[in-house]
């Protein structure tokens, strides 16, 4: 889980400096973020925040008190299903 939460922190850097570089926004310092203004309050995002990391984790549970009832794998007919990761989401 913490290596989830260190790519979207990634992205979160990398992304708008991009985007500075390309003309796209004015200026952006990784370390100003909490400062700035977005399109919904920090409130909102923080619920946003919170619902998608809770369906995720709840798949995880799902997982691990029900073994292989989460599919992240296809079915394919001339190939063998692997093995599944118990608790791991995708």
């Amino acid at each position: 889980m913490r290596g989830r939460w260190a790519m979207l922190a990634v992205a979160g850097i990398l992304i708008p400096e991009c985007l500075v570089k390309l003309g796209f926004m004015e200026s952006f310092s990784w370390f100003d973020a909490g400062v700035r203004e977005y399109f919904a309050d920090p409130l909102t995002l923080f619920f946003v925040q919170m619902a998608l990391m809770g369906w995720v984790e709840g798949r995880r549970w799902a997982d691990l008190v029900r073994p292989g009832s989460v599919e992240i794998e296809p079915k394919f007919p001339n190939r063998e299903s692997p093995k599944p990761d118990v608790g791991y989401p995708g």
